[in-house]
C-alpha cells in the first residue's frame, strides 16, 4: 500500500543519454526522445562533430567518429512546439490566398500582404502551391542533390513522413540520405546522381497507407521507441518504483529494470496489456501515424507540382539554413547565409 502511494501521481519525464567514443572519453548529454530513434549506422551532427551511432546500452549512446555529412542535430524537445492539424488547415489555405490577391484588394489580409515580396520570389523561382497542390522542388549541386517537400503539416509529421520516403527512395534505389524537417516541409539530400524524378512514377508507393507502420517501423528504431515508451508506462503503472524516499534509483537502474521487464513481457507474453500500450502510444503520439496516414491521404487526392530550380526557393531556404547550420565549417552560419543570398542576387 505504501509503495502504490508514493506512485499516485507518477509524472515522468524526458532522461538524458550519456554520448560516449567506444574507447570511453564522453562528449556529452542527449535527450533520450532523440536517442531512441537512432538506428545503427545513422550520423548526427554533435559537439562539433560527425558522430556515427554504434549502439545504446544503460542509458549511453556509443559512437564513433564519421566522414559521411549528416545535418541531423539533436535538439531538446522543452524547445520544440508541435503545430495542431487545424493550424497546419489554415497555413495552407493562407499560403494559397496569394492566387486571390492578384485581383485588387481581393482577400488580402496585413499578413498576406507584408509576404507578398517573398511569395513573388517564390512565384518566380518556383511557385506558390494551392490548397490542393503538392509542391516538391528538386535542387542540384555540384556535390548533391535535395528534394523539398512542402506538406505544411508540422515538424513532427512532416519528420515522420521524411524518414518513410527516404526508406521507400531507398528501395527504390539504394542510397543515404541526409534529413532535414521544419514545420513546413522536409528535404532529402543525397549525390548529385540520385534521380528524384521517379518520384513521379512511383507517386502511389510513396503516399501508400496499408504498409505505413511497418515501413515507418523500419525506418526508425522502432524497439527503442518502445523500451523507451514502456520505461514511462512501468513507471506509472508501478512496475518500476522510483518514488521510495529510502531507495532513490537512477536513470541507469530504471532504464534496466523497465527493460528487463519489457524483454520478459515481449518474449513470453506479447500480447500483454501494457505491451499493447506501449505500441498504442508509439504510433498515436511518437510517430504521429495517425496524422502521418491522414496527410497522406490528402496528399494522394491533390496534384503533385514537381519543379526543379537553379536556386532553393524562399521556402526551401528555411531547409538549407538548417542543414548548413549543422555542417562542420570554421565559418559563422550567418557568414554563410549571407554568401548563400549574394549568391541568389547575382
Amino acid at each position: 500500500m505504501r509503495i502504490h502511494k508514493y506512485n499516485i501521481g507518477t509524472i515522468t519525464s524526458e532522461k538524458y543519454v550519456v554520448v560516449k567514443y567506444m574507447k570511453g572519453k564522453t562528449l556529452g548529454n542527449l535527450e533520450e526522445n532523440f536517442a531512441s530513434k537512432l538506428k545503427k549506422g545513422d550520423t548526427f551532427f554533435f559537439s562539433g562533430k560527425i558522430l556515427e551511432f554504434i549502439k545504446s546500452k544503460d542509458m549511453n549512446l556509443y559512437v564513433k567518429r564519421s566522414t559521411r555529412k549528416s545535418s541531423t542535430t539533436p535538439s531538446w524537445i522543452g524547445g520544440q512546439m508541435a503545430i495542431s492539424d487545424l493550424l497546419s488547415e489554415n497555413l495552407r489555405k493562407e499560403i494559397s490566398f496569394f492566387h486571390l490577391c492578384r485581383l485588387p484588394n481581393k482577400f488580402l489580409n496585413k499578413e498576406i500582404s507584408s509576404l507578398l515580396p517573398l511569395l513573388k520570389r517564390q512565384n518566380k523561382s518556383s511557385k506558390i502551391p494551392k490548397e490542393d497542390d503538392l509542391l516538391v522542388e528538386i535542387y542540384k549541386t555540384k556535390n548533391a542533390k535535395s528534394i523539398f517537400v512542402f506538406t505544411l503539416e508540422g515538424k513532427f509529421v512532416n519528420e515522420g513522413i521524411a524518414f518513410l520516403w527516404a526508406l521507400r527512395f531507398a528501395k527504390l534505389r539504394k542510397a543515404t540520405f541526409s534529413i532535414t524537417a521544419n514545420d513546413f516541409g522536409f528535404s532529402l539530400t543525397t549525390t548529385n546522381e540520385y534521380d528524384f524524378l521517379i518520384l513521379k512514377d512511383h507517386f502511389k508507393l510513396f503516399i501508400d497507407i496499408d504498409k505505413l507502420d511497418e515501413d515507418l517501423a523500419n525506418a526508425l528504431n522502432y524497439t527503442e521507441l518502445l523500451k523507451k515508451r514502456f520505461k514511462n508506462i512501468a513507471q506509472i503503472s508501478g512496475l518500476v518504483n522510483n518514488h521510495n524516499p529510502n531507495r532513490k534509483r537512477t536513470s541507469n537502474q530504471l532504464q534496466i529494470s523497465s527493460n528487463l521487464l519489457f524483454d520478459v513481457f515481449n518474449r513470453y507474453e506479447n500480447n500483454h496489456l501494457l505491451i499493447r500500450q506501449a505500441h498504442s502510444e508509439v504510433s498515436n503520439f511518437v510517430l504521429e501515424s495517425c496524422r502521418i496516414k491522414s496527410c497522406l491521404k490528402r496528399i494522394s487526392k491533390i496534384n503533385l507540382i514537381i519543379k526543379e530550380t537553379k536556386n532553393p526557393s524562399p521556402f526551401a531556404f528555411p531547409l538549407l539554413v538548417e542543414r548548413l547550420s549543422s555542417t562542420l565549417s570554421n565559418e559563422s552560419i550567418e557568414k554563410r547565409v549571407e554568401k548563400l543570398i549574394n549568391s541568389y542576387e547575382k
